[in-house]
């Protein structure tokens, strides 16, 4: 992803699908430190554009992700705030990766209340604007309160987001000037 100017964050759904990266799971918090929330993709998807990836056949991962979700985030501050939207997604039946990924953006970004228009570079038949992709930032990452006893890096934004409702964004601005 590249923010090109203020207004605009280009979605690349056109860069190949590796395993063993982010492109289909995430962290989230819970007792124990942390559990992955995977989207499985069917097999012989690596090296095609996420976009065309496939999503497996099994809607039991949107219950096992709902359900994990609710469990460790139903006591956080903000959770309430924001379930309906994080429900809806998962209530999806999505069939690729590529449209999944771009709708949890999207929502992120609607939780945030970023004015920013999203476009993605498959539906826009324009090329992907050149950018080397971000670097990992965890490890930059200050510490926040999150829902569970002690501070784990590395969670997914809604971790910061149900925690910290409107206050994200701000806490997010902070924790860049630190890290520039």
């Amino acid at each position: 992803m590249e923010v090109l100017d203020r207004d605009v964050l280009w979605l690349d759904d056109t860069v190949q699908y590796s395993r063993q990266s982010f492109q289909n799971r995430t962290r989230f918090r819970n007792a124990d430190g942390f559990q992955w929330l995977t989207v499985p993709v069917g097999s012989g998807q690596f090296g095609r554009a996420i976009s065309d990836t496939v999503i497996q056949g099994d809607p039991g991962w949107r219950t096992r992700h709902r359900k994990a979700l609710k469990f460790n985030y139903e006591s956080a501050p903000y959770y309430v705030h924001y379930e309906h939207l994080l429900m809806d997604f998962w209530s999806t039946p999505w069939t690729s990766l590529g449209a999944c990924t771009c709708r949890s953006v999207r929502m992120v970004i609607q939780m945030l209340r970023l004015p920013v228009d999203v476009r993605v570079v498959s539906e826009s038949g324009k090329q992907a604007p050149g950018a080397p992709p971000p670097g990992p930032i965890a490890d930059a990452t200050p510490a926040y309160r999150q829902n569970f006893d002690g501070f784990i890096v590395g969670m997914s934004v809604i971790d910061l987001i149900l925690n910290h409702g409107p206050d994200a964004v701000p806490w997010m601005r902070k924790a860049a000037l630190r890290a520039s």
